[in-house]
Order: C-alpha cells, then sequence, then structure tokens
C-alpha cells in the first residue's frame, strides 16, 4: 500500500508537469511494472522480500524528493478536466 500511494505521487506530478500527458505516466508505470517482473520472477520465493522492499522505497524516496522539490502546488489540478473536442 504504501508503495501504491508514493507511485500515485509521481504518477500525479508527471500527469500535471506534462500538461495531462496521458502516455507519460503509462510509459513509466510499464517501466516500473518491467522492473518488478524482472526482479521478482516468482513472488512467492523467500528471495523475493529483499528486492521487493528496495522497490518500495526508492519509490517511497523518489515520492518524497517530488514532494519537497515541486510542492504540493504541482499535486493538484491546476487546470479543468480536459473535454472532447467534437
Amino acid at each position: 500500500m504504501l508503495a501504491a500511494v508514493a507511485a500515485s505521487v509521481i504518477y500525479t506530478w508527471i500527469y500535471n508537469g506534462t500538461g495531462g500527458s496521458l502516455l507519460m505516466v503509462v510509459l513509466f508505470h510499464a517501466a516500473s511494472n518491467v522492473l518488478l517482473t524482472v526482479f521478482l520472477v516468482d513472488p512467492f520465493e523467500d528471495q523475493v522480500a529483499r528486492p521487493f522492499l528496495i522497490y518500495v522505497a526508492l519509490v517511497v524516496v523518489a515520492a518524497a524528493v517530488v514532494v519537497a522539490t515541486t510542492g504540493a502546488a504541482t499535486l493538484s489540478r491546476m487546470r479543468g478536466k480536459q473535454v472532447e473536442v467534437p
């Protein structure tokens, strides 16, 4: 749960920082999933706990750095929702 909350902070920052580009968020999410897939081949082995905890720690540190350097202003919607143009 901690990694999910920290990742959502990072995703929100990327989304707002790119002007609402979902492509960048999707690419970052895919890159995160690739890392987990490569290092966590079988999630039920005992050897998986350490790399997963390192991943969680890195995501939490990255989210903390984002909040500390950019502030809460970049984590909230400043513009209205995107609407589809007919």
